[in-house]
């Protein structure tokens, strides 16, 4: 069986699974809940505190439970690149400096490598490297954005 730990912040309505799941114990019966995929091809699962319902990425919670909260700058990650699987064990955090945003930029821009070439030279997944490519993300970092830019 999967490891378990309550969700941070949820006075134990909620348990998370090493697996990837989310039980809500609120009814004292176990339940778990439904992950409806957002278009991105993430997850989701929404908890409630005293009413109020928040939508979260899966993989989010998964990582804040065993992992802890990230700090400043850091980030959630499939280390597979593969965001439907949301084990514990494979998703962690992982951090980006300004200067390897910038770096991602420019290797891009030149036309000589992929998104997947890069995830291969930086601690990002396919999906961060082509946010910072396309400016999603670090977007006043500079250099050149996919699509403004070139």
């Amino acid at each position: 069986m999967s490891e378990m730990k309550p969700v941070p912040g949820y006075c134990g309505d909620y348990i998370a699974t090493r697996g990837g799941r989310v039980i809500s114990m609120k009814s004292g019966t176990p339940r778990g809940l439904k992950t409806p995929v957002k278009p991105k091809g993430y997850p989701q699962v929404n908890l409630s505190l005293d009413g109020d319902v928040t939508n979260y990425d899966l993989h989010r919670v998964i990582a804040r439970t065993f992992l802890g909260e990230p700090e400043d700058g850091m980030e959630v990650r499939h280390l597979d690149g593969d965001p439907m699987n949301n084990a514990g064990e494979r998703s962690g955090h992982a951090v980006l400096t300004t200067d390897q945003a910038f770096e991602i930029r420019e290797l891009y821009a030149t036309g000589e490598y992929t998104y997947h070439e890069l995830e291969e030279m930086f601690p990002a997944s396919y999906r961060t490297i082509a946010d910072v490519v396309n400016g999603v993300t670090w977007k006043p970092v500079g250099g050149p954005i996919k699509g403004e830019d070139y």
